[in-house]
């Protein structure tokens, strides 16, 4: 073996051995950094304020609307509302009354909302569960007692003009003469 070969087998056994030592001498492996996908930045994006409006429209006169506000920040996070009862049904009876099994129900408002920057408008990515005791059937005597519950669900992905009202859906009840209208205004906080 002549003095080049030697010299470069005794770099390749530095090389290797450096690879391995940190490894062989208990020391953990440098850890790579994450990356993020590519949708999502380090930054936090812009907080809006969102008021979400729901209107109960009866024979065409408005009998009800609710607000529902929440501060809001773009970039694909996930923004949420919750607000409701639990109502109790009865899921099974034995001779003890104080033995009636009950399982309860979440009735009120869901909304769950992504805000992505669109130029000076936003794209607004939600769903809106809506759901109550229906009025005229509130405890359906054919149904044992049992609660008749009334729901609408909204879910799209849309362009919203800041400042402004939009109308996002308008639902007929089925069951009644009753329409219902939901519509946002989103206001760019920072």
């Amino acid at each position: 073996m002549n003095f080049r070969n030697t010299a470069m087998m005794v770099t390749l056994a530095i090389v290797v051995l450096t690879c391995l030592g940190g490894v062989a001498g208990g020391q953990e492996p440098e850890q790579q950094p994450t990356t993020k996908p590519a949708n999502q930045s380090s930054q936090p994006g812009n907080t809006y304020l969102l008021e979400f409006t729901l209107r109960e429209i009866d024979g065409g006169k408005k009998v009800n609307a609710r607000s529902y506000l929440m501060r809001a920040q773009s970039g694909g996070i996930m923004n949420k509302i919750r607000a409701g009862s639990r109502v109790p049904i009865t899921t099974g009876v034995v001779q003890d009354p104080k033995l009636t099994q009950f399982q309860y129900l979440d009735v009120g408002m869901s909304i769950d909302c992504r805000v992505e920057e669109l130029g000076r408008d936003v794209l607004l990515d939600f769903v809106v569960d809506f759901s109550s005791l229906a009025l005229d059937q509130a405890s359906n005597p054919a149904l044992g007692g049992q609660p008749v519950i009334g729901s609408v669900r909204t879910q799209t992905h849309t362009i919203v003009e800041l400042g402004k009202p939009t109308l996002l859906s308008r639902t007929d009840d089925p069951g009644s003469k009753r329409t219902f209208e939901l519509d946002v205004t989103v206001t760019k906080l920072h």
